[in-house]
C-alpha cells in the first residue's frame, strides 16, 4: 500500500503568514521541500526495482582496474601503446531489503516494489531461482509453507526440516520436494529475522532425476555460500525461522 501524506493548513495560520508577507517564500520552500522527498521516493523505489549493474574489469599492460557501467574511472599514470583487455564478471551483487549476496550475472531479474515495506525479487537461471521477500504482514515459516503446500497439492508435496550456511550464519528452515507432472522441484525456505514485518528467502532448484542438485543450483549455492549477508541482524551462529 502506498503511504499518503496530508498537509492541511487553518486559516488562522494562513492569516499571520498573510500578514507577516512570507506566504510565497514559505510555499516556495515547503514546494521545493516536497518535491525533494517525492523525487527521493521515487528513486528509492526505482533503484531497488534495477538490476544491479555488471562490473567489468579492464586490465592495462597487466595491470587490472575493477570498473561500474556508467561510472568514471581515473587511471594514473602514462600509457603508451598499451594492451587493453576488458571482461565482464561473471558475477552481480545484490543489495537490497537488509541482505547482500552475488549471483550469476546471467540469470534474469524480476523486482516488484509495491511499497517500503512490501517488495520481492526473482533472479532466475535455467534451473535455479532465489527468491527473496519484504513483507509488511508477520508470516510464519509454517503457514507460509503451508500455503505453498496447497498451491502445489499435498499429495505432491514432501516436507522436511533442513538447514543451510550462508555467509556467517546457519540458517534453519523447511525443505519442499514437490513433483509436478513428472519433474521434481526442490524448495528450500528461509525466514530471515525482522524487528518488524517478514522476510523470506526462497531457493528453488529442478534437478536431474536421481540427482538432489542440478549443476546450476550447485554452483549458486557456493555462490551465496560465499557471498551472503544480511545487513539487518549482526551475525550469529544461528538465524532464520520465526
Amino acid at each position: 500500500m502506498f503511504g499518503q501524506k496530508l498537509f492541511f493548513y487553518k486559516d488562522n495560520i494562513m492569516r499571520k503568514i498573510l500578514i507577516q508577507g512570507c506566504l510565497k517564500k514559505i510555499m516556495f520552500r515547503t514546494s521545493i521541500l516536497l518535491l525533494t522527498v517525492c523525487v527521493a521516493t521515487v528513486c528509492f523505489a526505482a533503484d531497488e526495482s534495477r538490476e544491479p549493474s555488471l562490473s567489468y574489469t579492464l586490465t592495462i599492460d597487466g595491470r587490472n582496474h575493477h570498473i561500474t557501467l556508467d561510472q568514471p574511472l581515473l587511471l594514473e599514470g602514462n600509457y603508451k601503446n598499451p594492451k587493453l583487455t576488458l571482461a565482464a564478471s561473471p558475477l552481480r551483487r545484490f543489495p537490497f531489503g537488509g541482505v547482500e549476496f552475488h549471483y550469476p550475472a546471467t540469470f534474469s531479474w524480476e523486482a516488484e516494489i509495491v511499497s517500503a515495506k512490501d517488495k520481492q525479487w526473482v533472479l532466475s537461471g535455467n534451473d535455479f531461482k532465489i527468491m527473496y521477500f519484504v513483507l509488511a504482514d508477520n508470516v510464519t515459516l509454517d503457514s507460509y509453507v503451508d500455503a505453498m503446500v496447497r498451491q502445489f497439492g499435498k499429495e505432491k508435496t514432501r516436507i522436511s526440516d533442513t538447514e543451510r550456511v550462508l555467509g556467517r550464519q546457519k540458517y534453519t528452515g523447511k525443505l519442499l520436494l514437490v513433483k509436478l507432472a513428472g519433474t521434481g522441484i526442490n524448495l528450500e525456505v528461509f525466514m530471515l529475522p525482522s524487528k518488524e514485518g517478514s522476510r523470506l528467502l526462497v531457493l528453488q532448484d529442478s534437478p536431474p532425476d536421481n540427482k538432489s542438485l542440478s549443476e546450476e543450483g550447485d554452483m549458486t549455492l557456493r555462490i551465496l555460500t560465499e557471498t551472503f549477508r544480511d545487513t539487518m541482524t549482526p551475525d550469529k551462529p544461528d538465524g532464520g525461522g520465526k
